[in-house]
This record gives C-alpha cells, structure tokens and sequence, in this order.
C-alpha cells in the first residue's frame, strides 16, 4: 500500500514539474518577442529623433541666413520615410493586439 502511495506521489510530482517546465518556456518566448518589440520600436524612435534634431539643426541655419535647400529636401525625404516605418510598426502592433482579442 505505501509503494502506490510513493508511486502516485513520485508520478504526480514529475506532472508538476512537467507543467511549470512547459509554463517557464511559454514566459521565455513571450519575453523574448518582447523584447524584440522593444529594440524595434526604440530603433525607430531614435531615428525619428535624430530626423528632429537634423530638422532643427537646418531651421537655425536657415535663421542665420544660409542656404540650405538641398540639405532641407533630404532631412524632410529621410524624416518622412522615418515617419512612415514608425506608422507601419504601430499599425502592425495595433494589428497584432486586436487580432489577439
């Protein structure tokens, strides 16, 4: 009688250990996608950054009486094309949450 009890016991245990194994690989993931989110979106937000700063930067020298019509064209194509990329990933991650409801 005391060998089936150990034998429940010991079966019982390994299914525990079994689920929360399943449980922390399932966390590991998720984790991992958000983390890659994460680098994504401060990837973009750091472009967009530096397009401002670039954007401000040809706004004073313009003040000071430079010219700078071609510089102003690539800041605002490259701000523009960063814009879009960082539309594109909120999209897909507003997307992604709807999709999962």
């Amino acid at each position: 009688m005391v060998e089936i009890v150990l034998a429940v016991l010991n079966a019982s245990t390994l299914i525990l250990v079994a689920i929360i194994q399943s449980n922390n690989s399932k966390t590991k993931k998720v984790d991992e996608e958000r983390y890659q989110r994460r680098l994504q979106h401060e990837d973009l937000t750091m472009c967009l950054i530096q397009c401002d700063v670039q954007m401000s930067m040809l706004s004073a020298r313009k003040q000071a009486g430079e010219h700078i019509n071609g510089e102003l064209e690539k800041a605002i194509g490259a701000t523009e094309k960063a814009f879009a990329e960082y539309e594109a990933f909120a999209r897909k991650q507003c997307a992604g949450s709807v999709a999962k409801i």
